[in-house]
């Protein structure tokens, strides 16, 4: 469906990441012409339409015997929908590094777990072994607590019924 067949009422998908436009979600139903101007604004010349969660149809186009006018100018989007996209796309990049740092962060506990588990074995058989390897884990977490930034140590406890809480410090 064409830009230009856009009306109030319509369930859109637009087909672009969701940092690219200034709405909440990708898909939705047109409540006023602002929204259509906006989209129009994105520099689409096609859209997608769900017609069984629309409340009305496009626009009729005139057929190839009919005469149009010239497309009209996209809007240009405002400062604050500018403004709008350039938030959501700095928050998706920050949510993309937690979760890459969580992902480190679980990588670098699953290796001290294996260390643990080594110095709890090889403790009787290999004391100064052990203590060494216990002494390295130990600098380890220090220096990571010391230098990693935004560092949060979180302790989880558990209470009664399996329920959870958290504690960051």
């Amino acid at each position: 469906m064409l830009v230009s067949q856009l009306k109030v009422g319509m369930f859109i998908l637009l087909n672009l990441k969701w940092t690219q436009h200034p709405f909440m979600t990708s898909s939705f139903k047109i409540k006023n012409t602002e929204q259509i101007n906006i989209i129009r604004g994105l520099g689409l010349s096609r859209i997608q339409y769900d017609p069984t969660r629309s409340d009305t149809q496009p626009e009729m186009v005139p057929d190839a015997s009919g005469v149009s006018a010239p497309p009209a100018e996209p809007p240009v989007l405002s400062a604050a929908q500018l403004a709008t996209i350039e938030a959501k796309k700095l928050r998706s990049e920050h949510v993309a590094k937690q979760w890459q740092a969580v992902a480190e962060c679980e990588k670098k506990f699953v290796t001290a777990a294996v260390a643990l588990k080594d110095i709890q074995q090889n403790f009787v058989a290999k004391p100064q072994e052990s203590i060494a390897v216990a002494g390295k884990l130990v600098t380890t977490m220090a220096d990571s607590i010391t230098t990693d930034k935004d560092v949060a140590l979180r302790s989880w406890e558990t209470r009664g019924e399996g329920r959870r809480s958290i504690s960051i410090h």
